[in-house]
């Protein structure tokens, strides 16, 4: 997986991306594509590497106040159109992504206030559980 992150950019090219790299033949797939420079992604892949999690305010696209949990299929390298995102969760503020070993929930922090929280994200259901 690949995301762009800088400060030195073509400013004609103002977008993001997730990208998937194939070892046997080094060809590149757009898995997501978004308008904008100010969204910290933090790309993650499930286990079986069948998913990729991150982060996105799809709120509000051009910056990142309220990240919320998001996930892609990464699927055939043969494809020219992009899967459609799903959003898990809806303004709760959440980073640093990791997969469950059974890659049925996803863990996320979430900062509510002056406290950090770790939840359980279901992945079928997006409920959020707090475990901590």
């Amino acid at each position: 997986m690949k995301e762009r992150i800088g400060f030195l950019y073509n400013e004609e090219e103002n977008r993001e991306w997730i990208q998937a790299l194939r070892i046997n033949d080094s060809s590149l797939r757009i898995l997501a594509e978004f308008d904008s420079l100010q969204q910290l992604l933090r790309p993650t892949a499930s286990l079986d590497g069948k998913l990729i999690a991150f982060m996105y305010d799809a709120d509000n696209p051009l910056f990142n106040f309220i990240p919320s949990l998001c996930f892609v299929p990464n699927e055939s390298m043969h494809s020219d159109t992009l899967s459609p995102l799903t959003q898990l969760t809806h303004e709760l503020k959440l980073y640093s992504s990791r997969w469950s070993p059974d890659g049925q929930c996803i863990y996320v922090l979430r900062d509510h206030g002056v406290y950090k929280q770790i939840y359980a994200i279901n992945l079928k259901t997006g409920k959020p559980s707090q475990i901590h």
